[in-house]
């Protein structure tokens, strides 16, 4: 839940950066001083909203904030499991009989029992009572604060297949504090992430919590790189940093968001709008979205939310507007959008500050959330199609920008709570990473870099093309993500199809009703056709030709187009997208490749004819898949034909080059080889790639 209304860049990193340790002392100077606390946050108590089996321990999280500047007497906590009515826990203070709380965060994490151990059986929900006793010193007079958690007791994990892993790209942990947020701790973070089965989390605070020289930030670092070793669920760095939405030095009122990994701390503006003191930085100037761009020197970056539109008194979130996508598409490390952001189906209003109980809810805001997501993803589609020439891949993100939101979501409004459904995971992006996640979760960003991903609130989707027409569906061909040329004639004869696979459970919704193909702008339904039924899991693989005939398509050719994929559950409550393959159908080329005879090493053949008029062929080996540069000099080093710039398999190719735009005289071709990889996320050369291979040969035009 985003309760800030700022302009924001979301950083999210690796764990590269380096750590300064501060002592906690110091640590709370820094921090403590900043802002007044949350109001109406008091008293918070959370637990994950799925845990992953009957026999998971669950993670009962009790957080109390003296955000009234009074000291806070905690007396008592009581857990009671309201199916039954029995307690669950129940804790008291050791002598004198209670806990003052003078610090800015008091928690108590119970974790000791599990579903199976209550009796509920997985497939039911636990609804749960947590009841805190608490006085004001130096006021006598006791109040008792009640919340109602409700947790849903899975059989696995979330749905999902061999080297997909489920994350969720924003959220909010501790080092989130203002007068306007707050988020979980990381002990508590740690916790729940594994017990609901999430195989990775990207932290994403904000810029304004953390002071200019980063030393808050190193120390988020620190925290990420104590509970790593021990969570199950692998915890990223990340930073929340607000953009002027004009781009200019200025301190206006528009503000856009922005997601990046990076492989430093960016700085971003101190806080005009949270409540912070001038101590940090008397200056408010804000961060641009060109700057923040140029302090990139390795990583990638989407924009956040970028169909958000907000209005407040305290500053406005803006829609991404066609300036700030140019200034983002002239950066090769811009690469999508977080498009799908938060998931507010349900909401109750007008809750008592000291009574939260949500249940059952009593507003439904599906229409509207669905018209919102709608309009996000038309958003990203009309950025897909405008940018197939030259090819700019653009990819899909989602995260629930959860505000340490376990359960759901609540949020101030004037002496009420209002709550929604939106928690931790009920957005996920899921990363296909097939050497697993990484040590330090570099597979993990390289996926995530590589647009090899999908987005989900629930069933799995994922489709791979057989590129070589080989009838296997092996690591040369083309998984989500990937942009590939291919030849026309293996499509013409059935040779190159599509493997689809989807799976889903009961929890999320059960069968898959309706699942669309889209090519380019057009999309096309194919439960009923080609084999594919309504069902919870299925698999089928269907020829690009039987496609392009049932539904009378005609395949572009000579320059890139794409597929991508959206499933959903009945009523569209839950729902699936893939991100594309982008295929340019070549007419011209010819693949040599024999499966049993590839080449063992990388090769540049002499152009055949040379001399030539008008054409010639360009002959080239690869033992693996890359990325393959092929342009044409002229004598004074100027580019003046770019042949081939895309993925290519391992094998022999052959290149049609017609130069009859060119006058005689002598020439050059040059071949580039560099990793798969569309960006190397350590280092890269000056044109974003790291080259394995290149060799260049002489020729000769004659009129």
């Amino acid at each position: 839940m985003r309760q800030i209304l700022q302009l924001f860049i979301i950083v999210l990193c690796g764990i590269t950066i380096q750590v300064t340790l501060l002592s906690q002392e110091k640590l709370d100077k820094i921090v403590k001083p900043q802002y007044a606390n949350t109001p109406n946050k008091d008293f918070i108590a959370d637990a994950p909203w799925r845990v992953q089996s009957e026999t998971t321990k669950i993670p009962i999280i009790v957080t109390i904030k003296d955000a009234d500047q009074w000291n806070c007497q905690l007396k008592k906590i009581t857990i009671k499991n309201v199916n039954n009515s029995n307690t669950i826990y129940s804790y008291i203070p050791p002598s004198p009989g209670y806990i003052t709380i003078t610090k800015p965060r008091w928690e108590k994490i119970f974790q000791d029992k599990s579903a199976y151990d209550l009796g509920i059986p997985s497939g039911n929900y636990l609804s749960i009572k947590v009841e805190m006793i608490t006085s004001d010193w130096p006021y006598i007079i006791e109040d008792t604060f009640i919340q109602r958690l409700r947790i849903f007791i899975s059989d696995g994990k979330f749905p999902t297949f061999d080297y997909w892993y489920h994350g969720d790209t924003h959220f909010h942990s501790e080092f989130t504090d203002n007068v306007y947020e707050f988020g979980a701790s990381m002990n508590a973070i740690s916790r729940a992430t594994s017990a609901m089965g999430l195989d990775w989390l990207t932290i994403t605070d904000h810029s304004c919590d953390f002071d200019s020289g980063g030393i808050i930030f190193n120390h988020l670092q620190d925290s990420l790189n104590k509970y790593n070793p021990v969570s199950s669920c692998q915890l990223i760095c990340g930073e929340e940093i607000t953009l002027d939405n004009n781009n200019t030095n200025e301190d206006p009122d528009e503000k856009i968001h922005f997601l990046v990994y990076p492989n430093n701390f960016i700085r971003g503006p101190e806080n005009i709008v949270s409540g912070i003191t001038p101590t940090r930085d008397a200056s408010h100037i804000l961060t641009t979205l060109s700057k923040a761009l140029s302090k990139l020197s390795a990583g990638f970056a989407y924009a956040a939310h970028p169909s958000d539109a907000i209005t407040s008194p305290i500053g406005n979130i803006k829609q991404w507007s066609a300036s700030n996508y140019t200034i983002a598409f002239a950066n090769i490390r811009f690469i999508g959008l977080e498009s799908w952001n938060e998931k507010i189906m349900l909401k109750t209003d007008g809750l008592n500050t000291m009574n939260i109980n949500p249940f059952p809810w009593q507003v439904s805001n599906f229409n509207n959330y669905k018209s919102m997501l709608a309009s996000a993803i038309n958003l990203w589609q009309s950025k897909l199609t405008s940018n197939l020439s030259p090819l700019r891949k653009i990819f899909l993100s989602g995260g629930s920008d959860a505000h340490g939101d376990f359960n759901y979501s609540t949020s101030n409004a004037g002496t009420t709570i209002s709550a929604s459904d939106n928690a931790i995971a009920k957005i996920r992006t899921v990363a296909y990473c097939p050497n697993s996640m990484g040590t330090t979760n570099e597979n993990l960003l390289q996926a995530f870099s590589n647009g090899n991903t999908i987005v989900t609130d629930g069933p799995v989707l994922i489709f791979n093309i057989d590129i070589n027409g080989d009838g296997i569906i092996d690591s040369r061909d083309a998984v989500i993500g990937d942009h590939n040329i291919c030849s026309k004639n293996l499509i013409d004869s059935g040779k190159i199809g599509i493997q689809i696979k989807w799976k889903n459970t009961i929890e999320f919704g059960g069968n898959i009703k309706s699942m669309k193909l889209f090519y380019n702008t057009n999309s096309y339904e194919l439960i009923g056709k080609f084999g594919i039924t309504e069902s919870k899991e299925g698999e089928a693989i269907v020829s690009l030709k039987a496609i392009r005939d049932e539904f009378n398509i005609s395949y572009i050719t000579q320059q890139f187009s794409f597929f991508r994929l959206e499933a959903y559950t009945l009523g569209d409550t839950f729902r699936c997208y893939t991100n594309p393959v982008w295929l340019n159908i070549d007419t011209t080329i010819t693949f040599l490749e024999e499966k049993s005879n590839l080449p063992n090493d990388f090769i540049l053949s002499q152009n055949f004819p040379n001399p030539f008029n008008p054409s010639t062929k360009i002959s080239f080996e690869l033992p693996i898949t890359a990325m393959v540069s092929l342009k044409i000099f002229n004598v004074l080093g100027q580019e003046v034909a770019e042949l081939i710039n895309e993925k290519r398999e391992a094998g022999r190719y052959e290149q049609v080059f017609n130069a009859s735009k060119l006058g005689s005289g002598v020439y050059f071709y040059r071949l580039s080889v560099s990793p798969s990889a569309t960006r190397d996320l350590v280092s890269t050369s000056r044109d974003g790639q790291a080259e394995i291979f290149t060799d260049v040969k002489k020729m000769l035009i004659i009129k």
